[in-house]
């Protein structure tokens, strides 16, 4: 999302990227499908440049915290065939 939000910013398209990595992810639910109503993501761009991104996440329900980690993001490269 943050790279799509900087493209359209700058008047281009996305990158294509792909998640390299999940770290210290803390679930404090067993199951996320039981909730009902929407669940809010926060992010926190925590470091990166043109091509690896870092991301803080929290995933939230009603307010309450379901998960939480780091992200990252890996842009602009392409992928075996």
């Amino acid at each position: 999302m943050h790279g799509a939000l900087n493209a359209r910013a700058a008047g281009h398209g996305a990158a294509p990227g792909f998640l390299a990595s999940a770290r210290g992810v803390k679930l404090h639910r067993l199951r996320l499908d039981d909730l009902a109503g929407e669940l809010a993501v926060d992010t926190e761009h925590l470091a990166g440049h043109d091509r690896q991104l870092l991301y803080a996440f929290t995933v939230r329900h009603q307010g309450a915290a379901v998960a939480e980690g780091r992200l990252a993001v890996v842009l602009d490269t392409p992928l075996p065939a």
